[in-house]
């Protein structure tokens, strides 16, 4: 599900990383699953709406975590939603490993979520999270690959196009963590940006 100023469902932003390859701070830059800072007007949806509910449906115990007064109840709902959402697609180190890192770091996704939650019952765009960073891909010369899952391949192709020197590499994966999913996709793209395939 998409809107105007953000993205569902959360997934990496990687503002800092494209500013410090701008700022000549990087030689590449590999780019996972990015999810824009805002809507891509090029990403066309034709996704029947059924279809798009359903993808969004796994996400939702978020808004129910984010609404939670309880800090034990709030780190379990949002513990159970990634077990939904990657239980069956990881195995079982990689899914405790996400489970793990994402509990600690729920409150920080709460946060996001319930600025989220307030916009949309106002009908106002949500604040964007970290650095803008989308309309900037233009100014990046150096070499980037953007890894994308096959359902996240349009905007993965968007965000690549933006780029002198992008460059989309779809792997076998169908989450936002490409890069536990088909790890020899990754490594693959990582050794051909490095120049060592």
């Amino acid at each position: 599900m998409t809107s105007r100023r953000w993205s569902w469902p959360p997934g990496p932003r990687p503002g800092f990383a494209v500013h410090a390859a701008i700022d000549g701070a990087a030689c590449a830059l590999l780019l996972f699953a990015p999810v824009p800072d805002h809507f891509l007007p090029e990403v066309t949806i034709d996704e029947p709406l059924e279809e798009m509910l359903a993808a969004a449906d796994p996400y939702t115990p978020l808004i129910e975590a984010a609404r939670e007064s309880d800090p034990a109840r709030r780190r379990q709902l949002v513990t159970d939603m990634v077990r939904a959402v990657y239980g069956g697609k990881l195995t079982p180190a990689d899914l405790a490993l996400v489970s793990q890192v994402t509990a600690d770091h729920a409150e920080e996704l709460l946060a996001a979520i319930a600025q989220v939650i307030v916009a949309a019952e106002a009908d106002a765009p949500a604040p964007s999270p970290g650095l803008a960073w989308v309309d900037r891909l233009s100014e990046v010369t150096v070499p980037v690959t953007v890894v994308a899952a096959r359902r996240g391949a349009r905007i993965g192709k968007a965000v690549a196009d933006r780029i002198p020197a992008g460059q989309l590499v779809t792997v076998d994966a169908h989450t936002s963590l490409p890069w536990l999913e088909d790890r020899a996709g990754a490594d693959a793209a990582l050794r051909q940006l490095l120049g060592q395939d």
